[in-house]
């Protein structure tokens, strides 16, 4: 075995072991009531001691493959939310997440992409080495692109979803579309080209964004659509669970690669593709089958997830000092922390002054605002695709990309570290609405969803739209019998017909009956009638 194969598998073994013990330290840290430090910030600290050794044994720093984490990781952990998302909340807010998750990563993109500049400007990028550095219009707005993936995995660890719903909705929802929208800045960025200034690039620029999303959600329905008729026409792999898992996983992978290699957003197609198989594909499973497939794909988001902060770590060592500016990066951060506060409380101004179910109070939104200063391994996967093609020499790609590795790994720390403290100080919690009508509870229990979703007083009293009504109406009338098995759209009715007469019966308690579901959605075993009744449709 030569030095350098020796070299990766002990690379290998360590990250192996901390993502490892970032699984275990995910449930302990709750256990033993740790809030001060998030797993995530524990992982890059030990990381950061392991790259150190490995340095001073080797003299050959690790190193993070950008294509690797966006060809295998990037996709599991995208497909898991998508798979995974809980419709009825996400949907029902849908207006406030591509309020915060659109226009305000594109705000926070101009507000980063003029402060890095600026702050360059003025000199502020003073390194160790000696020098003061200054970087070019395009490179700020590289960094601007990057540092608008914010990361909400600590945040979400704080929000408790029965407290605070429509917050705990609009952090999740808003970090799945950052993370899209921000991978689609950094590609409009580099394919419109901005050595100068000029409003054919601006054009290009938005044209690139506006036709690379829209081409996204196009190829994620058809391969959403394709795992679907899939699962609905193979309905002899039903008993072979495995298979089933297979077809649904490579199905998705490959919407993505085809969509990389069509120069269109993979993640936004990958991500459609998940929401889609979950609302019909899912119905062609076993319910056994069920939990072994959203697990699966859990897993293999949160397996991936961890290994991005165990590298992060290993590779802080890459980086000598000549090519660190603490001052530029403590700057950034104070940047970031002022871009975020205009955008949450500014979009949330606006947003109160024109909706009428806009209910966060200032609590929430502070939690909102500092959570959402966190920059994780989104940011730092994403500044590794900037070459010295895009900054025009090597010095100045190292700049950059240790500049953003710095943001990283002080937000995760020191931001990830004052949440938990914020949290316990203003405790945040939501005022919901009170159930007058029992027949709203009726029709939400027939729609309830699974997968620990928690009943909450808003989710029974909120009534549907005309829009959505008509989308219920299409969807049960034409797409469900194309998409679905015939058998498994029986299994369906029958378990709503039970639920029904249940409800019909004489001092049915439609409160306890709500709160039963909930409780039965918790455990990790369910019947096929609760499986079933769960997916109902989560409209």
């Amino acid at each position: 075995m030569s030095e350098e194969e020796s070299i990766l598998s002990v690379e290998v073994f360590f990250c192996l072991i901390l993502v490892t013990l970032f699984m275990h330290l995910t449930v302990y840290l709750n256990i033993w009531k740790v809030r001060y430090i998030h797993e995530s910030g524990i992982i890059i600290i030990i990381g950061i001691i392991i790259g150190i050794i490995l340095y001073f044994a080797w003299e050959e720093p690790a190193k993070f493959d950008a294509s690797i984490f966006f060809n295998f990781m990037l996709p599991f952990i995208i497909l898991s939310y998508g798979f995974n998302l809980k419709r009825r909340r996400i949907f029902r807010n849908i207006s406030q997440i591509i309020l915060y998750g659109v226009i305000g990563t594109i705000l926070n993109f101009v507000l980063i992409s003029w402060f890095s500049n600026l702050l360059s400007n003025w000199g502020a990028m003073y390194t160790d080495g000696g020098k003061t550095e200054y970087i070019s219009f395009e490179e700020s707005l590289y960094l601007g692109a990057v540092l608008s993936a914010s990361d909400a995995i600590c945040v979400l660890s704080l929000v408790q979803e029965n407290k605070t719903p429509q917050l705990h909705s609009l952090v999740f929802g808003e970090h799945i579309v950052n993370d899209a929208i921000a991978i689609l800045l950094v590609r409009s960025v580099k394919e419109a080209g901005f050595q100068t200034w000029t409003a054919g690039n601006f054009f290009s620029f938005v044209g690139i964004f506006c036709i690379e999303t829209f081409l996204g959600v196009i190829f994620g329905i058809a391969f959403g659509i394709f795992c679907s008729f899939a699962t609905r026409y193979l309905w002899e792999l039903r008993e072979e669970e495995s298979k089933q898992l297979a077809l649904m996983f490579y199905i998705a992978w490959l919407g993505y690669v085809i969509a990389e290699m069509c120069q269109v957003s993979g993640v936004i197609t990958i991500l459609i593709c998940g929401i889609f198989s979950n609302h019909y594909a899912w119905y062609n499973l076993t319910s056994h089958a069920r939990i072994v497939v959203s697990n699966s794909f859990k897993f293999f988001g949160d397996g991936a997830t961890a290994t991005v902060f165990a590298y992060l770590g290993l590779t802080s060592v890459t980086y000598t000092n000549q090519d660190i500016s603490y001052s530029y990066i403590l700057c950034m951060v104070f940047s970031l922390m002022f871009a975020r506060f205009i955008t949450t409380f500014g979009l949330s101004y606006f947003a109160r002054r024109h909706t009428k179910n806009f209910s966060l109070n200032n609590r929430s939104l502070s939690l909102f605002w500092i959570g959402g200063a966190i920059r994780g391994a989104i940011a730092f996967a994403l500044i590794l695709t900037v070459g010295k093609d895009e900054t025009g020499s090597e010095d100045d790609k190292n700049i950059l990309h240790v500049t953003v590795l710095g943001i990283v790994i002080v937000t995760t720390l020191v931001i990830g570290s004052i949440l938990p403290i914020w949290v316990k100080i203003i405790k945040p919690e939501e005022e919901t609405s009170k159930v007058v009508d029992e027949d709203d509870v009726r029709r939400t229990l027939l729609a309830v969803k699974r997968d620990n979703f928690v009943v909450t007083q808003e989710d029974l009293a909120k009534p549907k739209s005309w829009l959505h009504r008509k989308w219920v109406e299409i969807d049960d009338k034409h797409l469900k019998p194309r998409l679905i098995h015939p058998h498994a759209l029986e299994e369906q009715l029958k378990a709503q017909q039970k639920l029904e007469e249940k409800l019909k019966e004489e001092n049915a308690d439609v409160y306890q009956i709500a709160r039963e579901i909930a409780e039965e959605g918790k455990e990790e075993e369910k019947t096929d009638l609760l499986g079933d009744l769960r997916k109902s449709d989560d409209r």
